[in-house]
């Protein structure tokens, strides 16, 4: 007789897994979740910290060049043969004649800081621009005054003549740090010694000191102004409780010193 089938065997009973042994693959599963979970969130941070980093520097570049732009145009006048700078830039608001160049604050001065205006006088379409990225093209001779200064939400702004300000850097205040600026401080390079004709800055000083200087020929120390020491305070982009990041730029007024980068 011929053994029984294998089909017809008692089938074995199923072996599932144990209590503990699910709570064990739950556990690690939960554990490598962890480990991707951390690893999008450090990718996260390091590309919002890079995007910051890139809009700082976007930032710090075009407003130094802004500012290094205009401010050494300062004095700039069209016809340099048959004029004289009191006939090009005559008195006017804070500006005596002849001066290029005026600002507000004091060393040390409390946030957003100092405010500096320049002026010269362009030709038609002479191409020299203005804050506002605009030139002279009226078909005569123009004389532009620009202001820059610092809003308490962190715009860098331009004010152009006597129309309103308006925003030249932005604040950029998505993501959990802000990219903005906190402070403008400025310097003025004089030259006090007006018997040594070298267009070298001797002194240093704030905008109130400039203002309550006289020069030994008589005149205000601002007619002496041949550089301007700017440096912008940028939040920084790690933290608002870090220290700011600071930059410096020494500009020279060509129409002192001639070109200096």
């Amino acid at each position: 007789m011929s053994p029984p089938s294998t089909a017809l065997r008692r089938a074995q009973p199923c072996r599932g897994f144990t209590l503990v042994e699910m709570m064990i693959a739950i556990m690690v599963a939960l554990f490598l979740m962890a480990g991707v979970l951390r690893i999008v969130q450090d990718t996260r941070r390091a590309t919002a910290s890079q995007t910051q980093s890139t809009q700082l520097q976007d930032s710090v570049r075009l407003a130094m060049t802004t500012l290094t732009d205009v401010i050494q145009t300062a004095g700039y006048y069209s016809d340099v043969l048959y004029s004289t700078p009191p006939a090009s830039l005559p008195a006017s608001g804070s500006f005596a004649a002849g001066q290029s160049i005026v600002g507000t604050g004091a060393f040390a001065a409390a946030a957003p800081g100092d405010t500096i205006s320049v002026r010269y006088q362009t030709a038609n379409n002479d191409g020299i621009l203005t804050c506002a990225g605009t030139s002279n093209l009226s078909g005569a001779n123009q004389v532009y005054v620009n202001t820059f200064s610092v809003d308490a939400t962190g715009n860098l702004l331009c004010q152009l003549g006597a129309a309103p300000a308006f925003i030249l850097i932005p604040a950029i205040t998505t993501g959990p740090n802000p990219v903005k600026i906190t402070n403008l401080q400025i310097l003025y390079g004089v030259q006090t010694n007006v018997l040594t004709a070298n267009q070298s800055a001797d002194s240093y000083m704030d905008a109130a000191t400039v203002t309550g200087t006289t020069l030994a020929n008589g005149l205000s120390a601002w007619t002496g102004v041949v550089s301007v020491r700017i440096t912008l305070s940028f939040q920084n982009p790690l933290g608002a409780a870090l220290p700011p990041l600071q930059f410096t730029r020494v500009i020279g007024l060509m129409s002192k010193m001639g070109y200096v980068t």
